[in-house]
């Protein structure tokens, strides 16, 4: 079976919280596929534009999604040409986890206008395969785009762990189409640690803060800025390659 969240095609789906300090979780089980949020015209009764929006509260939003049969596909985060996926919690935690026999993918933004945008204190990327399939932190294609932020003001967490049958079937980052990941940090101190393989258009910039990146992965297309040259950089595995 399959398992999505959504409404009515080409329509909205919106969640508005306030300053609490709420948990939402929002989860999607099935034999051969589970979406999390999908948004986009590719997807039969799929809604343009889902949206998790968190004022000022520390509000904790957990998108879940995991595909239980032999071969299953699972996605936090899809969007197709025309479609997005939005969640913002100014000050709170953005959790995506992803469980797949077959493809996994925690953000996945593909065709023109396809975008996925969250925005918080600290996001978590947690996908993994359990068989011979891929395994993608974030993947673009064809134009989409996949973007974490910063809140005004807040510094930001982001953690990305990805994990395969095989490394190389592991991608924290991928690209392909003119598609772009981005990771966009603040003028505080931000963290960000990624567990995967980076592979094509890819930008990072964490912003004048005294920040700390670690990239555990081969790395074959990055673009980092990161704007304070005491920053550290920590490069593990077999980024040399």
């Amino acid at each position: 079976g399959s398992s999505t969240s959504g409404g009515g095609y080409g329509g909205t789906n919106s969640i508005f919280g306030g300053d609490k300090d709420d948990s939402i979780t929002v989860s999607a089980t099935g034999a051969t596929l589970a979406v999390g949020m999908q948004a986009g015209i590719d997807g039969k009764f799929t809604p343009a534009f889902n949206e998790i929006n968190y004022g000022l509260g520390k509000a904790t939003v957990t998108i879940a999604a995991e595909a239980t049969g032999d071969n299953g596909q699972a996605a936090g985060m899809m969007a197709y040409k025309g479609g997005e996926n939005s969640i913002t919690s100014v000050e709170g935690t953005v959790n995506v986890n992803v469980t797949a026999d077959g493809l996994a993918i925690g953000m996945g933004a593909n065709g023109t206008n396809a975008r996925n945008s969250i925005t918080a204190s600290e996001v978590n990327l947690d996908v993994s395969t359990t068989g011979n399939g891929s395994a993608y932190g974030m993947r673009a294609e064809s134009g989409g785009i996949n973007s974490i932020r910063a809140s005004e003001g807040h510094g930001i967490t982001v953690i990305i762990k990805v994990a395969a049958g095989s490394a190389d079937k592991a991608y924290a980052l991928y690209t392909s189409g003119s598609g772009k990941n981005e990771i966009i940090g603040s003028d505080k101190g931000d963290l960000v640690a990624i567990t995967g393989r980076i592979a094509g258009n890819n930008f990072i910039d964490t912003g004048a803060g005294k920040d700390t990146i670690s990239l555990n992965g081969k790395v074959t297309n990055l673009v980092l800025k990161a704007w304070d040259w005491h920053d550290p950089l920590v490069l593990k595995a077999s980024n040399a390659q």
